[in-house]
């Protein structure tokens, strides 16, 4: 049998012995899969591109890179920055940049400084004069709302109290 006579149906089990040079194996393999079987577009064939070739970063993007390690150097030799207008400091970040930056700023926390607890915030009266009630309407509940009394517990054994 010759590397030439091959098709889909060969049997290629005598190519991968192991006294079988490796050209000769290879010379099969690709015999068997140049056959229009093996090459049938299967939904990955968006990534067929050549990836072996570089293509140039755009312009854009080096210059937000550029501006990246320049915050990265700045803050490598001051430490983080303590308010967002410190960023003026760097260099490409003039006043209109750091305007147009400012609300997708969040100034990072020192390690040290301690979580700010946030006050609770105390109820309103309910008589606030922010509460604007319908004519006829009380700002106490109704007496067919009140609440109901509890009833009281026996501690008496035998009688539905807890047994000692």
């Amino acid at each position: 049998m010759t590397i030439d006579t091959l098709t889909l149906e060969s049997d290629f089990r005598g190519f991968f012995h192991p006294k079988v040079h490796e050209d000769v194996r290879r010379a099969a393999l690709r015999k068997l899969f140049a056959e229009p079987h093996f090459n049938v577009m299967d939904g990955l064939d968006t990534y067929i591109d050549d990836y072996s070739k570089t293509e140039p970063i755009p312009a854009a993007m080096l210059a937000g890179m550029k501006q990246a390690q320049r915050i990265l150097d700045w803050r490598a030799r001051h430490g983080r920055f303590r308010r967002i207008v410190d960023l003026r400091r760097v260099k490409g970040f003039g006043r209109k940049t750091v305007l147009r930056l400012a609300p997708f700023l969040v100034l990072d926390r020192h390690p040290d400084t301690p979580v700010p607890s946030a006050a609770p915030i105390p109820p309103r009266p309910i008589s606030s004069p922010s509460l604007i009630l319908p004519a006829g309407l009380t700002s106490s509940p109704p007496p067919s709302l009140s609440p109901l009394p509890l009833p009281s517990v026996s501690s008496s054994p035998g009688k539905g109290g807890p047994s000692k």
